[in-house]
């Protein structure tokens, strides 16, 4: 557990592939809602995080009451979009955001947890 700003920072476990398949489908929704044709609801399912989590990193952020309020995935490669690349970055995919508890500005910092957690120190994260 990592805590940033008041916000607690925990690993994925199995339990949680439900609530990541929520706050997946809530994203999808919002963005549909706002004209951005990219996530769609129903694309990822428990399976899909499951093996996120087997195979690299699933972070949820919760508040100070203990509730979920987003989450990400942490990719330490991502080879179709940068190509073969040294390990001096982590990669931030599928940040969610609870948009009903999630604090003003943003919910998960995106850039404030990751470089904390790279293997090698480094300072960047995309």
């Amino acid at each position: 557990m990592i805590i940033d700003d008041g916000i607690l920072f925990r690993r994925a476990v199995e339990k949680d592939a439900a609530t990541l398949v929520a706050l997946y489908d809530q994203a999808a929704r919002w963005m549909r809602g706002q004209g951005i044709d990219q996530w769609k609801p129903g694309d990822k399912d428990a399976a899909h995080f499951l093996a996120k989590m087997r195979e690299g990193e699933v972070w949820l952020a919760g508040d100070s009451d203990g509730r979920i309020i987003g989450a990400y995935e942490l990719w330490w490669s991502d080879e179709e979009a940068w190509g073969v690349q040294p390990p001096v970055a982590g990669y931030v995919h599928r940040l969610m955001v609870e948009r009903e508890t999630a604090p003003a500005g943003g919910g998960p910092p995106p850039r404030a947890h990751p470089p904390r957690r790279h293997p090698r120190g480094g300072p960047r994260t995309n």
